[in-house]
């Protein structure tokens, strides 16, 4: 189905609708939020990062990437998103048909990454995120995150030393 101007008009109106929906989903179903969003929920205003998508931890990450997908399509009034299969095994990402982005990535690969419980919500903590990091840095065949990953410990560790005052 191809959608019409006036429905990508109304999409770009309530983009927003859809990671708030993702979140509830999130907090919901206990799956756990990590990357950029997970970092914004624990750093104050300063250091917080521009994200649009949400990068969740989950044991089923294939029916859950569905599952959000027909939320989203319902909440939005028609066939607003897809589910596509990503890079890496075991990930699936939930796609705006309007925009061509991610909103929504479902993984169930790697360590469950250790969370923090903030207002009925799992979030990644932020030393999970350093180590993670950590690991990345280390990859060579990573590279191409190198700069981007160490931008994000540089946002952890102002924040880090800024409590220690």
């Amino acid at each position: 189905m191809t959608l019409t101007p006036e429905q990508k008009s109304s999409y770009y109106k309530n983009k927003e609708l859809a990671k708030q929906l993702i979140i509830q989903d999130a907090s919901e179903d206990g799956h756990i939020i990590f990357g950029a969003q997970a970092l914004n929920a624990q750093l104050p205003q300063h250091l917080r990062k521009h994200t649009e998508d949400v990068d969740l931890f989950t044991k089923k990450s294939k029916k859950e990437a569905e599952e959000m997908e027909k939320k989203l399509d319902k909440a939005y009034g028609g066939d607003y998103f897809r589910v596509q299969q990503a890079k890496h095994k075991g990930t699936y990402k939930v796609k705006s048909n309007v925009t061509n982005r991610t909103v929504a990535d479902y993984t169930s690969q790697g360590k469950k990454p250790s969370f923090k419980n903030i207002l009925g919500t799992r979030y990644a903590t932020l030393s999970s995120i350093k180590r993670k990091i950590g690991k990345t840095l280390r990859d060579e065949e990573q590279e191409f995150r190198h700069d981007k990953d160490r931008e994000t410990l540089q946002r952890i560790k102002l924040h880090e030393k800024a409590l220690d005052w």
